[in-house]
C-alpha cells in the first residue's frame, strides 16, 4: 500500500475520530515531511503557529480532532518520522504547558458550563399570563368584529362568549386574585425541580469531562490515547473487498478509529508518541 492511499483512508477515518490532541499530532506526522534544521514546524505543515496552537487547545478542548486551515498534509516525502514526532509533541506540550493554554481553557470551561434554571417569581408569572390574555382579548375583539361584518350570528355568539372569559380572567389577574396565577405557579415549581434536577447531572458530568485543572484534562487526553493505542498489531495484513481495503481479520475492523490509525501512522510513530506520552503521564502524576 503506497503511503498516498494510506493517507486517503486516514483522513476518512480521523472524520469519526475522538483522540484529542495526540490524535492530531499523529495525523501530522504520518505525512512524513522531511524535517530540516533550519525549517520551522509550523511552516512544514503549511499553517502559522497561531492557527496551529489553536489546533491543539481546541482538540484537547473538545476531545476529538481539530485541524482547521491545515495545507501540507499531503506533502508526501521521505523523512525521519521518530524525529518528527517528538518535534510536533514537544511542540504540543510546551503550549498546554503555557499560561496562554491555562487561560483558553478556563474561557472554554465557562463557555459550555451548564446554566442552572430559573426561579420564576409570582410577578413573572402573573405579567406573563396579562401579555397573552391581553393578546386573547384583542384576537376575540377581531372575531367579534368579522362575524359582525359577515352577519354570522353564530360566530358571534361564539366569539363574544370567549371574549368575555378572556376579559374575566384578565380582570382577575391584573388584580392579583387569579386562581390561574396559583395553578402555573404550582407547575412552574414542579418545572423547576425537573430542570433542577437534570442541571445537577449535567454540572456533575461538566465537572469530570471539564476540570477545573486543566492538568488533569491533559491527563485524561493522554490516558485515553494511551488506553486505545496499547495493543495494536502492526503485523495485521489487509485485503480488498469491493474497492475498499479492511483487515483480514475481522476482529480488528471492529477496533476504534483511534486504534486503526495508529496501525496507519506505523509502529516507529505510535510508539515513539507513546514513550513521550507515559513520560508525560508520570510527570503529571508528579505535579
Amino acid at each position: 500500500m503506497t503511503e498516498q492511499k494510506l493517507l486517503k483512508i486516514l483522513l476518512v477515518q480521523l472524520k469519526l475520530v475522538a483522540l484529542g490532541c495526540l490524535a492530531l499530532m499523529l495525523l501530522f506526522l504520518f505525512s512524513a515531511f522531511k524535517p530540516g534544521p533550519s525549517d520551522d514546524l509550523w511552516k512544514r505543515l503549511g499553517i502559522s503557529r497561531e492557527i496551529g496552537e489553536d489546533n491543539i487547545s481546541e482538540s484537547f478542548f473538545r476531545g476529538y480532532l481539530f485541524t482547521a486551515g491545515v495545507g501540507n498534509l499531503k506533502n508526501i516525502v521521505t523523512g525521519d518520522k521518530a524525529a518528527v514526532t517528538y518535534e510536533i509533541l514537544v511542540a504540543c506540550k510546551k503550549h498546554v504547558g503555557g499560561e496562554a493554554f491555562r487561560q483558553e481553557y478556563n474561557e472554554y470551561r465557562k463557555r459550555v458550563k451548564p446554566v442552572a434554571p430559573a426561579v420564576r417569581t409570582k410577578e413573572e408569572i402573573r405579567n406573563e399570563l396579562v401579555l397573552n390574555y391581553e393578546e386573547a382579548v384583542r384576537n376575540n375583539q377581531g372575531l367579534v368584529n368579522l362575524a359582525l361584518s359577515m352577519r354570522n350570528d353564530d360566530m358571534k355568539k361564539s366569539a363574544e362568549k370567549s371574549l368575555a372569559k378572556c376579559r374575566t380572567i384578565l380582570d382577575e389577574l391584573q388584580t392579583g386574585n387569579s386562581k390561574l396565577i396559583v395553578e402555573q405557579m404550582i407547575y412552574a415549581d414542579m418545572r423547576f425541580k425537573t430542570e433542577m434536577n437534570i442541571y445537577q447531572t449535567n454540572i456533575c458530568a461538566w465537572e469530570q469531562k471539564f476540570p477545573a485543572d486543566p492538568r488533569q484534562l491533559i491527563k485524561t487526553r493522554l490516558e485515553s490515547f494511551m488506553r486505545l493505542t496499547k495493543d495494536i498489531d502492526f503485523k495485521a495484513t489487509t485485503k480488498v473487498v469491493q474497492g475498499k481495503k479492511i483487515f483480514t481479520n475481522s476482529y480488528y475492523e471492529r477496533k476504534p478509529a483511534a486504534w486503526k490509525i495508529g496501525y496507519r501512522a506505523g509502529k516507529e510513530v505510535t510508539q515513539t508518541a507513546r514513550t513521550f506520552a507515559a513520560s508525560w503521564l508520570q510527570e503529571l502524576s508528579h505535579q
